[in-house]
Parts: structure tokens; C-alpha cells; sequence
């Protein structure tokens, strides 16, 4: 599992790392601000797992990925790389 990975993305949202490490980025420089708080970030990962349990239960173990691949496909299309 990639808790590693989830818990330097929740770390740079609520402003103390970065996404890459020791090194600052590009994408570091995108921190939104304001940063969230604590409670914003396990509210938001709390949000997560409902929805995975119930794509999950609705289509099966991909169901979650296949909900969300169209919002992947959406972002991708308006960044211009579609």
C-alpha cells in the first residue's frame, strides 16, 4: 500500500513538507493556500474510503477505479493532454 506516499501528500497540504522530499519543487511551489487543517485532511480521507466501500461494493474491486477514471480523463482533457 502507498501510505507513505498518502501521508507526504496530506503533510504538504497542511504546509509542513513537501511533496518531494529534502528537494523543493515546481510542484511544491503549488501548495494551496490556505493549507488545509487536520481535521479538513481526515474528513477528506474519510470522504475517500465511504466512496471506495461503495464503488467498490457497486462494481466490484475495480469499481472505484473505474468511477474515477472518468474524472482522470476529464482533468487530463482540460489540462490539454487529451
Amino acid at each position: 500500500m502507498r501510505l507513505g506516499l498518502v501521508a507526504r501528500i496530506c503533510e504538504w497540504r497542511l504546509g509542513r513538507g513537501t511533496l518531494h522530499g529534502e528537494k523543493s519543487s515546481e510542484t511544491d511551489s503549488l501548495a494551496p493556500s490556505p493549507f488545509l487543517s487536520l481535521e479538513e485532511i481526515v474528513l477528506c480521507l474519510q470522504r475517500i474510503r465511504s466512496s471506495v466501500r461503495l464503488w467498490n461494493n457497486e462494481g466490484g474491486r475495480q469499481g472505484y477505479l473505474r468511477y474515477v477514471s472518468q474524472f482522470l480523463s476529464d482533468a487530463e482533457r482540460m489540462a490539454g493532454n487529451g
